[in-house]
């Protein structure tokens, strides 16, 4: 993927002046059987921010996501998206994406049809998808592999390619659902480098959900931990430090002290799920 000169400064800001995106309101989520998957909650994700949800498995964190994509429908509380309902969401400026953990592409289908998926289901015009397409791919460094089916590509080419998937409806919100956990940790490490770039070359909106709290601090300009017993944002952590960040970042003295910072978090967040359960 390639890298723009610069990040906007607004990435590495607090932000609470800008509009939000997503809103959380008093949302709460029981399954079947009376299952309290979420306590209610209250979240505000703000424009241009990338923010980041760990906590122990089971606590919720991918619930929470996919309530903000309207995958799920609250019990309770309800969800704003740009300060409105969804009738609105898929409007230009108001357009979101969802990149799952599992890559799900079509094995008998090459590249380029693969990432043309949802455009060919909006029945945008062929000339005009291509072009999407073709541009997709070279953000995410695949413009060569157009061609490829899924099972001769790698894993982390298959993931660069939901990516493009996601990329092609030129989104304003990114939701990824633990989308490296699966991949060795250098190329996790070089995909999440990428990943920044393209937040900040596409000026993204961006929630993830992962397992690791070094993924977390190095993606991340806010932190949401989660305990479960039921589902609830525990804390919330800033990670202030200016973008772009890359290697040298994670061989720093900070990052190394967010990581301590989040673990201890994450530990007593999962103590507390004990403690309620």
């Amino acid at each position: 993927m390639s890298h723009p000169q610069r990040y906007p400064a607004d990435i590495s800001e607090s932000g609470a002046d800008r509009p939000p995106v997503v809103a959380l309101r008093a949302v709460e989520m029981v399954f079947a059987r009376h299952a309290r998957a979420l306590a209610p909650t209250e979240l505000t994700i703000r424009s241009g921010e990338f923010a980041s949800l760990i906590g122990p498995s089971g606590c919720g964190k991918s619930t929470l996501l996919k309530l903000a994509a309207r995958l799920h429908e609250p019990s309770a509380g309800q969800v704003e998206w740009w300060g409105g309902d969804f009738r609105r969401v898929g409007e230009a400026g108001r357009r979101l994406a969802f990149v799952f953990q599992d890559p799900t592409l079509m094995p008998w289908a090459d590249v380029a049809s693969n990432v043309r998926l949802p455009l060919d289901l909006r029945r945008v015009p062929r000339a005009e998808a291509s072009e999407r397409v073709a541009a997709a791919l070279r953000q995410v460094g695949l413009a060569d592999r157009h061609a490829e089916r899924p099972h001769r590509l790698s894993g982390g080419m298959r993931m660069r390619v939901s990516i493009a998937r996601a990329l092609v409806t030129d989104p304003d919100l990114l939701l990824m659902d633990e989308p490296f956990g699966a991949l060795d940790e250098f190329t996790r490490d070089r995909l999440d480098e990428d990943l920044l770039a393209l937040a900040a070359q596409r000026q993204l909106t961006t929630l993830f959900v992962t397992h690791s709290i070094g993924e977390a601090a190095f993606l991340s300009s806010r932190v949401l931990v989660m305990a479960s017993g039921p589902g609830r944002i525990f804390a919330e952590y800033p990670v202030p430090d200016p973008f772009p960040r890359d290697e040298a970042y994670r061989l720093g003295s900070r990052y190394a002290e967010h990581c301590r910072c989040l673990s201890r978090l994450l530990h007593e967040a999962s103590r507390s799920g004990e403690v309620r359960a």
